[in-house]
């Protein structure tokens, strides 16, 4: 199944809310919600979860993700067949978004989708920039790594912990936009930030 595309213009970075596990017997049924204020990430561990958002139904395997909207009703359409195992973050944005079918309607909506941000954000003078995350994507193995990072900061302070999982939830969206992108497309970012940070070290020259 093709996945749609969440555009998120920043500043600011989507940031991280909370995060669990919950775990599903077979026979048992995703949670009902509508409209609950947040994203919701799910990735599946193990087992496989039948979930659906309004309308669209989705099967998750294992190492696969799905993100939930804010604005939208999610809930288990069918049972889970066999013993599921489930990560969920909840993350938020402040600035303006929009969920494209392709990355062509994405860039077609993107001057519309910024100057809404640039009012929303109160943004004059900063240059602003897109992220583009899968809806639906089976998980890297590095992204899930970072994932992992979450659940052993228990023991931490809460302030301390809650500054290391911002700023590896801010990694975890990096993994995610970059694995979004074709080999070729890589390449090319990675030629872009070279090309970036050079004008930035020479700029007065």
């Amino acid at each position: 199944m093709n996945s749609p595309i969440l555009s998120f213009i920043t500043p600011p970075i989507p940031y991280f809310i909370d995060c669990g596990r919950a775990h599903y017997n077979a026979g048992d049924y995703h949670i009902s919600r509508n409209c609950i204020g947040v994203f919701d990430l799910i990735i599946v561990k193990k087992g496989t979860l039948p979930i659906a958002e309004n309308e669209v139904h989705w099967e998750l395997k294992e190492g696969e993700f799905l993100i939930l909207r804010p604005d939208a009703h999610h809930y288990g359409f069918a049972p889970c067949p066999i013993e599921t195992e489930i990560i969920w973050i909840h993350f938020q944005t402040f600035g303006s978004w929009i969920e494209c079918q392709d990355m062509n309607e994405c860039l077609e909506n993107q001057s519309e989708l910024i100057e809404s941000h640039k009012q929303k954000a109160y943004l004059n003078h900063c240059d602003v920039c897109s992220i583009f995350i899968p809806k639906y994507m089976k998980i890297s193995e590095k992204a899930m790594e970072v994932l992992e990072f979450f659940f052993h900061l228990e023991q931490e302070p809460q302030s301390m912990r809650n500054w290391k999982r911002q700023a590896s939830f801010q990694q975890f969206l990096q993994f995610l936009d970059r694995d979004l992108a074709e080999a070729s497309d890589a390449t090319a970012i990675h030629l872009a930030e070279k090309i970036e940070l050079f004008i930035r070290q020479n700029y007065t020259r």
